[in-house]
């Protein structure tokens, strides 16, 4: 994925959204996705995995529906078809990648883990596709590190449980574009999402931070 060029700080519209990722955080990342209008993508690691990941997000999507309406259960089941009409849930990563317009990251927070994946995906994924990672821990510099760029890679923070928690982090690095974080806040009104931004700050030992702004 080349350097994006910065002429702008317009957001794109964000339709595609593939989620890397299908444990809890993972799941509740889709379902959100889902119930904001967007086409989600969700990786899973083996076919066996299949049926219990539809299952747990289709339970949400639910609720959700359920909540929003308590007293109509003909608009729930319509509201609940359209969502999952919009899910994929697949093994493959090429596949999924090939018209992604945000990645969002959202596996073990393990470094290696992380970046071995960013590797494959900045070469699966469009070049203006934005990637994002969900961690809570680890180093966003070190992540990015071993992109060709990160011009269009942000810290994206989501809490648990996802459906229920409104506030999302939203952590740029050094060369994070303008663009790219306009995007992401976009993204996250869509989905129905209160996004704090943060800073990350470099200190000489490489290590950061953040604190919101």
């Amino acid at each position: 994925m080349p350097p994006s060029s910065d002429v702008t700080s317009a957001p794109s519209q964000i339709a595609n959204v593939v989620v890397l990722g299908s444990g809890i955080m993972g799941c509740g990342i889709a379902q959100v996705c889902l119930q904001g209008g967007l086409c989600v993508k969700l990786i899973i690691r083996s076919a066996t995995r299949y049926e219990s990941v539809h299952d747990k997000i289709l339970m949400g999507l639910k609720k959700a529906a359920r909540l929003k309406q308590p007293t109509d259960e003909k608009a729930q089941s319509l509201s609940v078809l359209n969502d999952v009409s919009r899910l994929e849930i697949t093994s493959n990563l090429k596949m999924a990648c090939s018209n992604a317009e945000l990645i969002i990251e959202s596996i073990i927070e393990d470094l290696k883990a992380k970046q071995d994946l960013f590797r494959k995906i900045v070469r699966l994924a469009p070049e203006n596709c934005i990637l994002v990672s969900n961690t809570s821990s680890l180093s966003l510099t070190d992540i990015a590190s071993v992109l060709p760029s990160s011009s269009n890679f942000a810290g994206l923070h989501f809490f648990n449980p996802v459906p229920a928690m409104k506030l999302v982090e939203l952590v740029r690095v050094k060369e994070t574009s303008q663009a790219t974080f306009s995007t992401l806040i976009q993204f996250c009104e869509t989905i129905g999402k209160r996004p704090v931004q943060c800073a990350v700050l470099f200190l000489n030992d490489d290590k950061c931070f953040t604190y919101d702004q």
